[in-house]
């Protein structure tokens, strides 16, 4: 069920748990109350489909969005395990829930099918936030800035440089930004890596100066740094 804590806030808990039977009976219609239904935790449900193909599933899962749209939307993660080697009902449950989570990010109301290259990516953004944590905890090791030069288009004078955030990985070695600024700023450890970069620039720009008395140094600020109430402060070098 999509957002039921918001609901609970909202409405209160009554409605709450008005809607939770409301899921229950929509499954149960909808599944010709043949299968089990397996509540995995307070919003979570579950229900096993064997012999079902993926359009089936897929019918089952609008129908029970039919039912429910007077009350809320849901998203769902489906594992087709005769497609894949599950290892035991541990893996099958740990498959389903991650699944579940990729469809409530990709906007909810849904119901996205696992799959393994999906599942590979999902741990690997977890290693790797692993790695940046780790990194940030050691003095920012393995984190680097790039400068891009400014140039005057009137005289090709050089007047300043754009500071770049770059990482290396102890295990996957050099990593686009494209991938860990995300995690960053989703993890909020943008914010301590972005005043390490603010620092290393202004100290580089500190040097510059000494040959290019009017040398400046541009910094990207991520929106969630802007979020910090004491950005001001932090900001003042």
């Amino acid at each position: 069920i999509d957002d039921l804590k918001k609901i609970n806030m909202k409405k209160g808990r009554y409605v709450g748990d008005e809607i939770l039977c409301h899921a229950v009976v929509a499954i149960e219609a909808e599944t010709s109350g043949a299968r089990n239904i397996y509540r995995i935790n307070g919003d979570c449900f579950a229900v096993n489909l064997p012999g079902y193909n993926r359009d089936e599933v897929q019918d089952i899962f609008k129908g029970i969005q039919e039912r429910l749209k007077e009350h809320c939307t849901v998203s769902g993660g489906c594992v087709p395990y005769r497609e894949y080697h599950i290892p035991d009902s541990g893996s099958l449950c740990q498959y389903a829930e991650n699944t579940l989570e990729l469809s409530k990010a990709q906007g909810k109301n849904m119901l996205k099918f696992f799959s393994t290259a999906d599942y590979e990516k999902e741990l690997e953004t977890l290693e790797l936030k692993e790695e940046l944590m780790e990194a940030i905890k050691n003095g920012f090791k393995g984190f680097s800035v790039h400068y891009q030069p400014q140039v005057n288009p009137d005289d090709f004078g050089l007047f300043g440089a754009e500071a770049l955030m770059r990482f290396q990985s102890p295990t996957r070695g050099f990593v686009s930004p494209v991938e860990f600024i995300p995690i960053l700023e989703q993890s909020n450890l943008i914010c301590a890596v972005g005043l390490w970069i603010l620092e290393e620039a202004l100290h580089q720009c500190v040097l510059w100066r000494r040959v290019v008395p009017d040398f400046r140094i541009s910094v990207n600020v991520s929106y969630t740094q802007l979020r910090d109430q004491n950005i001001a402060q932090q900001f003042i070098y």
